[in-house]
Parts: C-alpha cells; structure tokens; sequence
C-alpha cells in the first residue's frame, strides 16, 4: 500500500475522499448550529433596547447582552431585568427593587423597602418625578415566592409593579450582564 491511500472494498482510495470530507464539513456545522442555539437560548443573548423606561442608566438604543440564567439563580436588588409583559407580547426592562419576603410601599413620591427609604435607587433622591399620579403612592405589597417587584429607572414612563403588580419569576427573560 502507498502512503496517502487505504484499502477500502479491497480497493485502494485516496485517503479522504469527497464523501467523508463533505459528511465531516456538515457534522461540524450541525455541531456549530447546535452550540450557537444552546448559548443563545440558555447562557447569553444579546437585546436592544427599544423604550427609555431605563434611562438614563440605559440609553434607548443600547445593546445590552442578557442571561436566562438569572431565572434560576438569586437575583438581587439592584439587577435590572428582562421581563415579558404579562398582558401583551412584549418585553421591557426593569430594575429589581422587590425580592421574596420584602415589604414595598410608596408614600410621598418616596419608595420605601421594608419600611426605609431606598437611598441606593439610581434617580437622585429617590423621590418620583415632578408630577403627581396614581402611582405615586402605593399601600405596603407584601412580596410572595417566586415573585419580584421592578421598577425601570424612567418612573414617569415606565410599566412595572406600580401597575402591573410584582412580576412572575415565570415572566423573567433573564438579568442583564453587561
């Protein structure tokens, strides 16, 4: 036998003919398919945001890169989060002020967690816009398993647990990364 041939069939064949090499080329981008939808659907996903319900910690327009991760892992206050509306099929961004156990209030344009004021909430002050609505004020909601309470950072524009109440873990999309 000559190098660079092999016995096949009792036939000598140039070593990787076309069929092999067209078999392995498809493996391997099956294999790549495969890898590319298990990381987008399970590790990292890049999203766009489309509202400014986050800004100005989150610009509209910016690229944030998400994981659906987060859904089974602790989140914390602070994280900000994607969430698929409950009442439509659309997603937002809110941030977490709310976890399991927490008691939540607005009184006075000021957001209270677990009867003190939350001090570390990105707006200044943390008071509410300068307009007076409904849902600037809200009764003590007591926050239950599996459940969070979000507010996004644009309070005036914003959905989230003011009207919508707290947000189902099941309605989690997942926890921005960067």
């Amino acid at each position: 036998m000559r190098a660079g041939r092999i016995l096949v069939n009792d036939k000598l064949n140039p070593v990787g003919n076309k069929k092999s090499k067209k078999k392995g080329i498809t493996v391997s981008i099956a294999a790549g398919f495969l890898l590319a939808l298990f990381i987008r659907n399970f590790l990292i996903f890049p999203h766009t945001l489309t509202t400014d319900y986050m800004s100005p910690s989150l610009p509209k327009g910016k690229t944030v890169y998400i994981t659906p991760l987060a859904r089974y892992s602790g989140l914390e206050t602070g994280d900000i989060v994607l969430i698929k509306h409950p009442y439509n099929n659309t997603h937002f961004f809110s941030r977490v002020i709310g976890l399991p156990g927490d008691k939540i209030s607005i009184k006075d344009k000021k957001i209270l967690k677990n009867g003190r004021i939350l001090h570390n909430f990105p707006k200044s002050n943390n008071i509410l816009g300068s307009s007076f609505s409904t849902r600037d004020q809200l009764p003590d909601t007591y926050i239950k398993e599996n459940t969070f309470f979000v507010l996004g950072d644009n309070w005036e524009k914003s959905p989230d647990s003011r009207t919508l109440g707290p947000v189902s873990a099941v309605n989690l999309a997942g926890k921005v990364i960067f």
